[in-house]
């Protein structure tokens, strides 16, 4: 275990994470904040293939093990995305822990936001949250919210990922109806959140 001291704070380098020291030294408090963020902008493709956005600034993004080690700890998950003035359904989803992805879609993992739209030249901001419940269960609630409001896709799931291993994370977008572009990702940005 090791320690260090910056601004006054005493830091503690534990196995489930940077922690701060608290009261007489003998508890910790778990320091949250931005996992990944990226504004490298995708758009999909005029086919029914996905197109993959990674909020690495385009390397695959991975949560690392244990990140999700405590009861109570969360992701949060925000993606900005712009819908073009076409009418046909653009197909939006966030997942966390795939195996493979390809341009079918994705293979395993759990989708934390997954909607189709036909609502025109709009933009859409997605919030996902992934709470862990207890070892090996957590709870996924997301919504889109769109300009002027209007609100889609939003869920209340359980979910039984295994938080002890890495996670990847990425959005999938695709359009089957021979629209380029029909949704570009502009940015996007991953929180781990500790327990209180």
């Amino acid at each position: 275990m090791a320690h260090s001291v910056f601004l006054g704070l005493a830091w503690q380098t534990t196995s489930s994470g940077l922690a701060v020291l608290a009261g007489n030294g003998t508890a910790t408090y778990h320091l949250g904040g931005p996992i990944f963020a990226s504004a490298t902008a995708v758009a999909n493709e005029a086919t029914t293939n996905y197109a993959y956005f990674d909020f690495n600034a385009g390397s695959v993004a991975t949560v690392p093990a244990n990140t999700l080690a405590h009861d109570l700890d969360s992701l949060l998950v925000r993606v900005n995305l712009t819908l073009s003035s076409a009418t046909s359904s653009g197909t939006t989803q966030v997942n966390l822990g795939y195996t493979a992805r390809g341009a079918a879609g994705f293979t395993a993992g759990v989708n934390l936001y997954s909607a189709a739209t036909t609502t025109a030249s709009n933009d859409i901001d997605l919030y996902a949250r992934i709470v862990r419940t207890s070892a090996g269960h957590q709870i996924v609630y997301s919504v889109g919210v769109f300009t002027g409001g209007a609100q889609q896709g939003t869920q209340k799931a359980a979910t039984t990922l295994d938080e002890t291993a890495a996670l990847a994370i990425a959005v999938g977008i695709k359009d089957g109806s021979s629209n380029a572009a029909r949704v570009t990702v502009n940015h996007g940005e991953v929180f781990y959140v500790p327990a209180p």
